[in-house]
This record gives C-alpha cells, structure tokens and sequence, in this order.
C-alpha cells in the first residue's frame, strides 16, 4: 500500500509531461530508484511514513531532473506560443465538428443518390410512369439534370462545412495545449460518444455487406428489377456512408484534442499526402463519370464508378498509413 502512495506521486508529478519515450524511460528509472531506495531505508529500521517522506524529499524538482536528462520542453510549449484552450473551446470545437460531420454526410449521400435517382428516374420513364409529356431526349436528360441538382447541393455543403472552423484551424494544425483537467473531461466524453460509434459502425458496415442482395433480388424480375435494386443498393450505401462519416468525425475531433503527439507527429505528413491524392483521384473519377454517361450514354450504369473508386482509394490510404507506420518504426 505504502508503495502506491510512491506510484501515485510519481504519476502525478509526470501527468501534465507529454508521453514521449524520454520521458516514460526516466518516469521508469525514478521508480525503479524510489523503490529501491524505500526498501533500503526500510532495511535501516525506518517506519513507512519515515521511508516514505525521505524517498519523497529526495526527489527533488521535476525541471532540475529534465534539466539533468537534457530533456528540452520548451519547444513544445513556450517558443511556439501554443493557446491554451478551454473546456468550453474544447466542446464548442467539438460540436462544430459534429455539425460539419452531419453536412459532409448529408453531401456525400447527396452525391450517390444523385447517381441513383438517374437509375430510378430513368428506369420509371422506361416503364411508363412519368416523363410520358416528354420527348425521349428529355425523359433521358431530365435524370441528369436531377443529378447535377444534387451534386450541386452536395459542393455547397462541402464548401460550407470548411468554413465553420475558421476560429479552430490552430487545432487542426496542433498549435495548441490543454490542461489536466480539460483532458479528463474530454476522456470521459470521448469514451461515452464511442458507444454511439460502435453502433453506428456496425449498422453501416451490415448495411454495406447486405446492399448487394438488393441487386440480386431484383434480377430475380429481370433487367427491370437489376435497375430498381441497382437504386436500393446506392440507397443503402448512401445511408451506411453518413454513418460512417457523422460518427467517425466526431471520434477524430477528440483525438486531435486529446492525443496531441501522437495523432499530429505520426499522422500530419501521411493525411496531408492523401487528402492531396484524394483531391485528384475523385476529380479524375467525376470525369469518367460525366465521360462516359455524356457520351456513351451510360448513365444507368456510370455510377458504379464512384463506389469503385471510393474502395480502392480506402484501401490505398490504409496501405499507405501502414507502410508509413512500419518505416518510422
């Protein structure tokens, strides 16, 4: 017992030091020194409080022993002028961030179901039901006009949702500190919001696994089923990709704010390589989309260009993070 009152000060003292590996390797020794030297001065015939209170006294200050180990923190904190952000910063940035996740969410669904609602519009004018006042031209250019609506909406959302977090690009950047009990604060909510997440992870995932059997069983009725459940499958992505994106932001928003070091040092340069990859790879996927549906007429089946495209590119980044991962390391 008298060994966690040694534990618990050595913790406490090392809590608001950042966890570099300087640092847990001296945070080691020291315990391993007040151990030792608890257990000699126990040997000596002093009383637990006694050993306790002497091991303490020797100590010393927590900044002469940085000092000693040429440990420098000053780049961290001082020389950059970090801000200091509040809990309430903290929350507001995270609510921001919840907000933003909800209309890049509602965006990206917008662009696959534009994609579906040329399926379903063209499919319903095929079988009679609407555009009949219509020449054949418009019934085939009216889905795509629907889509370009849609696409429309969804940029505006995009561009939208950047401009919500002008106060906060310093936390994006890294370029700030928070304290204590800020950070057990933020723990305790981070760990309450992953229960929705894991939940939300899970119904997108079954939902992305059971989309395909919505094509399978409309190509039970023929090709005019194939269309309908080809529109249901782009449906239920669309709704599994706004789970995805509304409950994985919110998650990434307490990291940056909680894993400093860690999420900054390791992640900055691979993120900023990818969201530069992102930018031509889904600009050269909407040309092969508007190519081949504007002059190929392949408008029923050209939406299959973005789910694709969107695997592969996941499948990329996650490679490239783990082949980034095994070289630092």
């Amino acid at each position: 017992m008298k060994m966690e009152t040694i534990k618990n000060y050595l913790e406490n003292m090392f809590k608001a030091l950042p966890k570099t590996e300087e640092i847990l390797r001296l945070k080691n020794e020291l315990l391993l020194n007040m151990e030792e030297k608890y257990s000699e001065l126990k040997s000596q015939g002093k009383t637990e409080n006694e050993a306790i209170g002497i091991v303490i006294s020797e100590f010393g200050n927590i900044d002469e022993l940085l000092d000693e180990m040429d440990i420098d923190l000053t780049n961290k904190y001082e020389n950059k002028n970090l801000k200091v952000v509040t809990l309430e910063e903290a929350e507001e940035y995270v609510s921001l961030k919840k907000k933003a996740s909800f209309l890049v969410g509602i965006g990206a669904s917008l662009c696959l179901l534009g994609s579906a609602l040329i399926i379903l519009l063209q499919q319903l004018a095929d079988d009679k039901i609407i555009f009949q006042a219509f020449s054949k031209n418009t019934q085939e250019d009216l889905p795509v006009i629907f889509f370009f609506v849609f696409l429309v909406a969804a940029i505006a959302l995009f561009i939208y949702s950047t401009t919500l977090f002008e106060k906060y690009r310093f936390i994006d950047s890294g370029d700030f500190h928070i304290d204590d009990m800020t950070k057990s604060l933020l723990t305790k909510k981070r760990q309450e919001s992953l229960i929705a997440k894991k939940i939300a992870m899970i119904i997108g995932v079954c939902l992305c696994v059971l989309s395909p059997t919505a094509v399978l069983i409309g190509d039970m009725f023929g090709t005019t089923g194939s269309n309908y459940g080809a529109f249901a499958l782009l449906l239920i992505i669309a709704i599994a990709v706004f789970l995805f994106i509304r409950f994985g932001s919110t998650d990434r928003a307490y990291k940056k704010l909680l894993m400093i070091n860690k999420y900054y040092t390791e992640n900055a340069q691979s993120n900023k390589i990818i969201r530069a990859t992102s930018k031509i790879v889904f600009s050269l996927a909407t040309c092969v989309f508007l190519i081949w549906g504007l002059l190929f007429h392949g408008w029923s089946i050209c939406w299959i260009v973005y789910p694709i495209t969107g695997i592969l590119f996941r499948t990329f980044a996650r490679t490239y993070n783990l082949f980034n991962k095994n070289i630092s390391h």
